[in-house]
């Protein structure tokens, strides 16, 4: 099973494939492929050491995903006040979103090809593509326009939020460089004075803001965030920016556990993928 799925024997195979759309290859062909193989007794116990490199992956997996339910708990309860910190005891207060904070909606210079530039002193154009679905920050772009784009955009800069507009509508990333966005993106700015950034990252991310949001997309087919519908949300949230700030630190902790765990499983998949690429070509050998 190991050795009809590793890439050596796939690579085997390419000659013999034939096709222009559909890409086949025939019972032959397989037929007349040659491969080296050992024992069987080498080879039971090289399965055996890549079922154990499998069995760590899948260990942490479980684990990841039991942080994660964990974590998603523990969000549910610190948003709705049904858990309190010690030493917090101020009331929550509602508020209007939008009474608190600015909201814009992005542009785009057209034809954006004509603003395109590899210049690097251009302004970063940041773009869906440039925020990866498990990313908290956006820290850099693929593409820059020159400067006279940017009456047809919109500015963004360090500390910003973005949320987004459109696709994976309402997911929110905070931004660590400075730029412009074309209009699939929502910013947020001027929060500071009601809501701790990182409090606010992991409220807007929750699952109940994100229902919320998929509550006022609007649009068939490929759904959209407005502008408006997005200020008129209303929250409960801790009037105290230190309890805001305690929770936030709580949710980073748990946050960097599970990053920890997903490194760690990412490590293990490499040193298996090296495993497989060096028992199942025999450069070396189990004794």
């Amino acid at each position: 099973g190991y050795f009809l799925n590793g890439e050596a024997y796939h690579n085997s195979l390419y000659n013999s494939m034939q096709g222009t759309k559909v890409i086949s290859i025939s019972k032959k062909a397989i037929n007349a492929t040659s491969i080296a193989y050992p024992s069987l007794s080498e080879q039971q116990r090289i399965a055996s050491a890549l079922s154990d490199a499998d069995a760590l992956v899948a260990e942490l997996d479980v684990l990841i995903e039991k942080k994660r339910a964990i974590m998603a708990g523990t969000m549910q309860e610190f948003f709705t006040g049904k858990r309190r910190l010690q030493g917090f005891d101020e009331p929550w207060v509602d508020v209007v979103f939008g009474d608190k904070i600015k909201i814009y909606r992005g542009g785009s210079p057209r034809p954006i090809e004509n603003y395109l530039t590899n210049n690097p002193n251009g302004l970063n154009w940041i773009k869906i593509g440039d925020a990866r679905p498990g990313d908290k920050y956006i820290t850099k772009t693929s593409e820059k326009i020159i400067p006279e784009g940017l009456g047809a955009t919109r500015a963004v800069y360090s500390g910003d939020f973005l949320l987004s507009n459109s696709m994976s509508f309402g997911r929110p990333y905070i931004l660590k460089i400075d730029g412009c966005i074309h209009d699939g993106w929502l910013s947020i700015t001027e929060y500071q004075e009601t809501f701790d950034r990182d409090f606010l990252y992991y409220l807007l991310g929750s699952d109940a803001i994100l229902q919320k949001f998929k509550t006022l997309a609007a649009g068939s087919g490929v759904q959209n965030l407005i502008k408006k519908l997005v200020a008129d949300m209303e929250l409960q949230i801790p009037s105290s920016l230190a309890e805001q700030h305690a929770i936030a630190t709580i949710l980073s902790d748990m946050d960097a556990e599970i990053a920890e765990l997903e490194a760690k499983r990412d490590k293990y998949k490499e040193v298996r993928q090296g495993m497989m690429q060096q028992l199942l070509t025999g450069k070396i050998r189990l004794i």
